[in-house]
């Protein structure tokens, strides 16, 4: 069993006796390879205790760039399998190399930050997210709340929720955190004092390595376990499965369509279903076959995901969800709940399932008004047990809002896993 006390995250530490290494080191207090406290370098008009106050936060996480935040070992995976996958994982990612740092303010605080944005490092530290979350335990609800109390947007608290923190993948923003929050009145002296040394370091692009890092408690400082090279060759990043789940009259259907009037076509697909219902019968456009040729696709493989449900079969095309994923693009559809597991040993991680709910008299309300299900119908459908999926890929998306704000919402909510 994992120690439940121990946290490991996945950084960037640069290379041990590195300039960089060294100044950050110095800066901080503290050297985040040995844990040994190191003296700090002196700042111009900054007061040593001054100096080590304001660096207090910095100093216990060590001198990093965050790429998988800090999390707990998940029940049944262990630190030797973690390492294992780390190193497995840089042998197939090809090396990213990040433009010039400069010293930049970031929400109070100041960091070395890239000086232009790059792709690469963007879907490098997606990648981390995504590709060890299954070691990551489900955060607890303190910790949720702590995160909340801060102010979260809806997609930064969706992404909370799904993968444990709030700044990833759209919202993350490579930074080396050399100061704790400061006062306005500081900021401008801290960053003068600190560009002093910064401005000294070899000029040039930073080449990215990854480094498992592991605290044995949170009250204890972060320490390198191991670096890894990142030595993989040119690959593509696989795209992310989105399966749309709900009762019926949630309104899946309409925010699927506002989604993919939204969203970018190179970016998103949104498979056409196939279903065993008259083309003419209303409601999201679909492929319509007959019984038998639906039989016949599901038997010779055409279907990813294929259903029964209210007398109809319904069926995900193949051909438009697995090359899609695999040339990088997201999969938006709307499936049926009995589904989920099939899909999460087939497409894990790469999956999430957004739950959309809403109340009994809104769903009564937008099933009648499809026209389909006599009164007693649409009662007896309401009354039947909901069976939600449940799960650390679950994202819940009530739609009680206006037509627009939910639309809204929930393009944004999808916008969140674009890096």
């Amino acid at each position: 069993m994992p120690d439940a006390d121990a946290r490991y995250a996945i950084y960037y530490v640069p290379p041990p006796a590195s300039p960089l290494a060294r100044l950050g080191a110095q800066l901080l207090g503290r050297d985040v390879e040995t844990g040994a406290e190191v003296p700090f370098l002196p700042l111009d008009g900054v007061p040593p205790e001054q100096q080590r106050g304001r660096t207090k936060s910095a100093r216990h996480y060590g001198f990093h760039a965050t790429l998988k935040p800090p999390f707990r070992l998940n029940e049944g995976t262990t630190a030797v399998e973690l390492e294992a996958a780390l190193r497995t994982f840089a042998a197939a990612t090809p090396p990213v190399t990040l433009p010039e740092l400069a010293l930049q303010p970031l929400d109070g605080f100041l960091a070395l930050q890239p000086s232009a944005r790059s792709a690469a490092l963007e879907a490098l530290a997606a990648d981390c997210v995504m590709a060890f979350d299954r070691f990551r335990a489900p955060a607890p609800g303190s910790e949720l709340a702590e995160r909340r109390a801060a102010g979260l947007t809806p997609a930064q608290d969706a992404l909370l929720r799904r993968w444990g923190y709030p700044y990833v993948l759209r919202e993350f923003r490579f930074h080396m955190t050399l100061t704790d929050r400061l006062a306005a009145a500081d900021r401008a002296r801290w960053r003068q004092a600190l560009a002093h040394h910064v401005d000294r370091l070899p000029a040039g692009p930073v080449k990215i390595g990854l480094a498992l890092v592991w605290q044995s408690d949170r009250a204890s400082p972060f320490r390198v376990v191991r670096h890894v090279a990142l030595t993989g060759t040119s690959r593509r990043r696989p795209g992310h499965l989105f399966l749309v789940v709900g009762p019926s009259g949630a309104g899946k259907d309409s925010l699927i369509a506002a989604a993919r009037q939204a969203l970018p076509a190179d970016a998103f697909q949104f498979p056409t279903r196939v279903i065993t219902r008259g083309g003419d019968a209303g409601g999201e456009g679909h492929r319509a076959v007959s019984p038998d040729d639906f039989a016949a696709l599901r038997a010779a493989g055409c279907f990813c995901l294929s259903w029964d449900a209210h007398g109809l079969s319904y069926g995900v095309p193949a051909e438009e969800v697995l090359p899609m994923l695999a040339a990088g693009r997201h999969v938006v559809v709307n499936v049926s709940r009995g589904v989920v597991g099939a899909a999460r040993r087939r497409f894990s991680p790469a999956l999430s399932v957004l739950n959309v709910a809403a109340p009994a008299a809104v769903l009564a309300q937008r099933i009648a008004a499809r026209g389909r299900e006599s009164s007693a119908e649409i009662a007896a459908r309401i009354a039947r047990p909901a069976d939600p999926p449940h799960g650390r890929d679950v994202i819940e998306f009530v739609n009680d809002a206006p037509l627009a704000a939910a639309r809204a919402g929930f393009v944004a909510l999808l916008q969140a896993w674009s890096p």
